[in-house]
């Protein structure tokens, strides 16, 4: 009875071994065997080569170095933007709709991309979405800025490596023009903003120049300069006369009366010649009973002359500004500089068959050593 037991017991466990042996076997094809052989069937067969043509592009100020000074630096200020700055706004402009319908319309480009019938892993399926179009395309034409170059690195995929060149090409065309007028309306803003403040400036110049002339029209001078200068000269021709007429009467009283008409005369044109004197000088430096002097009127007259000056400084810097951002608004600013040419690939870049099916085969790998432990641990758990 022992014997049969035996036999019974060894019969059953090489059955639960066979079948441990076999359910291992059905687990390890259906996880690892046969999905790597349909991924493999699939990498040579079905998927379709795919094609990356790149470029890396910077953008170049060639407006010249005009140096801006004063008020003419004031009125440029914010119109020099930085590379930087272009860059990004050219890669926003590269993964646009703008772009995708341009691109559209000159190559068919969402015909080409849902083209592949037997590649649905990576052929466009939904081309008559936008949204997902314009996701697609995002996913195969990819600029990407470059932080520690400050270049903009653009990368095109398609079926066709002579299509990936061409839309490379034409991208690369859109986006410079796409910068140029950006530029230009810049430009032509700044001509509109300069346009305003030359008008401004000018106001500020006519009424200037009209205090000025009222001042001197009420004060009946020419300048503090000029009449200072006349009358110093008065004086100093009153002074000439003075001393004459004196030395007249001096030579004269030893051998003539003093009450005699010319005497009388010769004294009565020195006080009258003292007080003309005393007179233009009271004009030139004041006194206690005159009015504003001259030097009064100085104070005053310099300052409307240097607002004056400033005023026609200010114009004449402005009227230099407005030329020279006419003549920038009428050419091209800015250029894009291919730092690396687009060329056409002469190898498919997707799929890498080689490392795809080696990923796929450690992937598929410890997918099933995952599964299978975890099925030993359930049984054992039993």
């Amino acid at each position: 009875m022992k014997f049969w037991n035996k036999i019974i017991n060894k019969e059953k466990a090489i059955n639960k071994t066979s079948s441990n042996k076999i359910g291992k076997n059905k687990l390890f094809m259906s996880i690892f065997v046969l999905p790597v052989t349909v991924f493999t069937a699939y990498t040579f067969f079905v998927a379709e080569p795919r094609y990356v043509s790149n470029s890396s592009i910077v953008i170049q100020n060639i407006s010249g170095g005009a140096d801006f000074g004063g008020v003419q630096a004031l009125l440029m200020a914010g119109m020099q933007g930085s590379s930087a700055g272009d860059l990004m706004i050219v890669k926003e402009y590269i993964n646009s709709a703008d772009m995708l319908n341009e691109l559209n319309s000159k190559y068919k480009i969402l015909d080409h991309w849902a083209s592949p019938s037997m590649d649905i892993l990576y052929r466009l399926n939904d081309e008559k979405y936008k949204e997902l179009s314009l996701d697609y395309f995002k996913a195969k034409v990819k600029p990407l800025f470059n932080i520690e170059t400050g270049t903009l690195e653009i990368s095109v995929e398609t079926y066709d490596p002579y299509l990936s060149k061409k839309v490379m090409d034409h991208i690369i065309k859109k986006s410079e023009d796409f910068v140029n007028e950006n530029n230009h309306k810049g430009a032509k803003e700044q001509v509109r903003f300069i346009e305003e403040k030359i008008v401004e400036i000018k106001k500020r110049l006519d009424d200037s120049r009209m205090k000025m002339l009222s001042y001197q029209k009420d004060k009946n001078l020419f300048t503090p300069e000029a009449e200072t200068g006349q009358t110093s000269r008065k004086i100093m021709l009153l002074e000439e006369a003075k001393i004459k007429s004196e030395a007249e009467y001096n030579a004269k009283k030893s051998f003539v009366q003093e009450n005699a008409p010319q005497m009388i005369i010769l004294v009565e044109t020195i006080k009258y010649l003292e007080n003309q004197i005393e007179e233009e000088r009271k004009k030139l430096i004041g006194g206690k009973d005159s009015k504003k002097s001259i030097s009064d009127y100085t104070d005053e007259y310099k300052l409307l002359e240097g607002e004056l000056n400033l005023n026609i400084e200010a114009y004449r810097s402005a009227l230099i500004t407005y030329e020279k951002v006419k003549i920038d608004a009428a050419r091209k600013l800015k250029q894009i500089v291919m730092v690396s040419s687009p060329q056409v690939p002469d190898y498919p870049k997707y799929p890498n068959k080689k490392m795809d099916i080696l990923l796929a085969i450690i992937g598929f790998g410890m997918f099933f050593g995952i599964v299978s432990l975890l099925k030993n641990i359930v049984k054992e758990h039993k």
